[in-house]
């Protein structure tokens, strides 16, 4: 009697991870409206690895007094983002508080899923759950609009792709080094940006991309061992 709840929580907990992970930033984006600036993107990503630190904290998935240890390199991170690209303008409370969304629902729905991860069927309630929310989305524009979107077979071969292997990254490599995607990619792309450009490097970005790099880096590295529920 005692399996059925504990079977029931892994469930739930999955279904949730799944649709605030792979539905959540899509929503927050839709929110926004379009003309997204993308360095105001890049700074709110670059708040997931704080957000699914602490939320796996909070679900007590963690080794205790680790939090501390997961947090700096995730800040580090955002600090050198923070001297790197150009600051957010905030001229929009509604919108920018809409935009954390995407943070937000990709730290805790990481957390959620990678709690539940340890149960072989964890993946096809997330990847389920996901599926029901966007064609529950579809449906309510088809009744509200009376219009539908076109259905485009390797689009959504692609689509069901990405998710399929975001979901087996994250219980595979555990979820403070999947996050780390969200400080190594920008990291590359200023890189990049360097190479190319050959801007005059002054202590602002020398800071930046040392702290930027640092916890990459450290975020990267092999974390205490999750619990299992």
């Amino acid at each position: 009697m005692r399996q059925l709840p504990e079977t029931q929580n892994f469930f739930s907990r999955a279904a949730i991870g799944g649709v605030l992970l792979l539905a959540g930033p899509l929503l927050s984006l839709l929110l926004t409206g379009h003309g997204t600036d993308p360095n105001d993107l890049t700074l709110a990503l670059a708040l997931v690895p704080i957000v699914a630190a602490v939320a796996q904290s909070a679900l007590g998935n963690a080794a205790t007094g680790s939090l501390a240890a997961r947090t700096w390199p995730a800040l580090a991170a955002i600090t050198g983002l923070l001297l790197l690209v150009p600051q957010p303008s905030f001229a929009n409370p509604i919108r920018d508080t809409v935009f954390l969304l995407a943070p937000l629902a990709t730290g805790i729905g990481a957390a959620l899923f990678i709690s539940s991860s340890r149960n072989q069927p964890a993946l096809v309630s997330a990847l389920s759950a996901a599926t029901l929310l966007f064609a529950s989305a579809w449906l309510v524009q088809f009744l509200l609009h009376h219009t539908t979107a076109h259905f485009y077979p390797l689009a959504a071969t692609l689509d069901a792709a990405t998710a399929l292997l975001t979901l087996l990254a994250l219980s595979r490599i555990g979820l403070m080094r999947w996050s780390a995607q969200f400080a190594i990619v920008p990291l590359a792309v200023i890189l990049q940006g360097f190479v190319l450009l050959r801007p005059p490097i002054d202590p602002y970005n020398s800071t930046g991309i040392a702290l930027l790099l640092l916890g990459s880096i450290f975020l990267l590295l092999p974390q205490p061992i999750e619990k299992a529920y």
